[in-house]
């Protein structure tokens, strides 16, 4: 059984900060290679919601988060999320080696 998939704001806005950051640093076709494989990813959560660990974060608001790797060669990029009975909602993106408890809290683009 598959899930639906939403996504969240601050999912959408990460992304795309990811993109325009493809776009100025690589090419367009890295920044749309980059967009095919997370929606593939999503795709596949939907189908394997358990699949990703349970983060082991201490703060209230991401205890119940899973992080899955993005698929290809873009497998630094972890996609973090929560799953109930009906959907899996893709909450944000980010780079792993990344301070990530502080991140995930933190409006996208923050530095």
């Amino acid at each position: 059984m598959s899930l639906a998939v939403r996504i969240a704001s601050e999912f959408h806005q990460d992304v795309a900060l990811q993109i325009q950051w493809y776009l100025l640093h690589a090419n367009a076709q890295v920044a749309g290679d980059y967009a095919d494989a997370v929606d593939a990813t999503l795709e596949f959560l939907g189908r394997f919601p358990e699949l990703g660990p349970h983060c082991r974060f201490s703060h209230p608001e991401l205890r119940d988060l899973r992080q899955f790797r993005v698929g290809g060669s873009f497998d630094r990029h972890q996609i973090f999320y929560r799953v109930t009975a009906s959907e899996l909602i893709a909450v944000r993106t980010l780079h792993g080696a990344r301070d990530l408890p502080r991140r995930l809290l933190d409006p996208p683009g923050a530095e």
